[in-house]
């Protein structure tokens, strides 16, 4: 994610004293030993949890990350203002199966997927990968219906970004074929829901779109060699135009050449199905844990370290 992405402040080994590679061993030991850094962590993820862009949590984060700097001791700490263009936050988000069988769909809304308008119900079509050539088979259904789109499970580090790579050619799809709303199988099983971008820059998607667990697409998708499939799909988020938001930075004075920074950072933002601890609260929790372990052994960088 990017906006609130904020945190920033450390690890600049360039601080030296007579011995150059003293502050970076003193650094490491401290940071491998008994540090509040995993208290940090729960505060955020389990005190205050999943915190996306332009929410309440996402603003009481930046207030306590701003107060952690503070009583770790930075020497400046500051919050500062930029424009996100536009708001999406997730609402309600219902799904069934109403015919041949019926049964919960379990869902989640996409980030800057339009709303439904109010409840709808349409065909199910089984859309495979939404591959071009696939779909041209089966244009004529598509209008009006709602399309389930296939995905390979996650099971290497190269498969983690798979849904952003087709995202380009499931909005042209959208515009083209004009369904009623795309239910995306998620690449994690076990009822396992992902929630990420379909657009990347904060355009609303041409149709709602949903992420729906592998399980539940796997039953869809075999009811649907054999039967029509109805289903009935409500997806209410919030909505908006340009607001503000807010990163913070502390800083710690370089002692020689103030004017020269160093930046690290981490984005203090996070989807809310869980509470963003590996994404990205450790490494927010991390940034704060540096430049603690900085003023704690004395420690006083040549440069800047923002």
């Amino acid at each position: 994610m990017n906006p609130c992405r904020g945190l920033a402040v450390v690890f600049a080994l360039a601080c030296v004293n007579a011995n150059g590679q003293e502050p970076a061993q003193r650094l490491a030991a401290r940071a491998l030993g008994d540090t509040p850094l995993v208290s940090d962590l729960s505060e955020l993820c389990d005190g205050i949890g999943g915190r996306p862009t332009g929410s309440a949590a996402c603003n009481r984060a930046v207030e306590w990350a701003a107060k952690k700097f503070r009583e770790a001791g930075a020497d400046s700490v500051k919050t500062e203002s930029f424009s996100v263009p536009h708001l999406w936050l997730p609402g309600s988000a219902e799904a069934q199966a109403i015919a041949p069988e019926k049964f919960d769909i379990r869902i989640a809304a996409a980030p800057f997927s339009p709303s439904t308008t109010g409840t709808i119900e349409a065909p199910l079509v089984d859309a495979g990968e939404a591959k071009s050539e696939e779909l041209a088979k089966i244009a004529a259904s598509l209008k009006g219906a709602i399309l389930l789109v296939r995905s390979q499970e996650m099971k290497t580090f190269d498969d983690l970004f798979a849904e952003y790579v087709r995202n380009g050619s499931l909005l042209d799809a959208a515009k083209k074929y004009q369904p009623a709303a795309i239910l995306l199988e998620s690449t994690r099983p076990r009822g396992l829901l992902y929630r990420h971008p379909v657009t990347f820059d904060s355009s609303l998607a041409p149709a709602p779109m949903a992420v729906i667990s592998r399980e539940n697409a796997e039953r869809l998708g075999r009811l649907a060699q054999h039967q029509q499939v109805k289903v009935r799909l409500s997806l209410q988020n919030r909505t908006g135009g340009e607001y503000e938001s807010k990163n913070v930075i502390a800083e710690i004075r370089g002692r020689e050449k103030p004017n020269e920074v160093v930046l690290i950072g981490a984005h203090l933002d996070s989807w809310d199905l869980g509470t963003g601890a590996e994404d990205n609260g450790v490494n927010a929790a991390m940034v704060i844990d540096a430049l603690r372990g900085f003023k704690q052994l004395g420690l006083k960088p040549r440069r800047t370290i923002r």
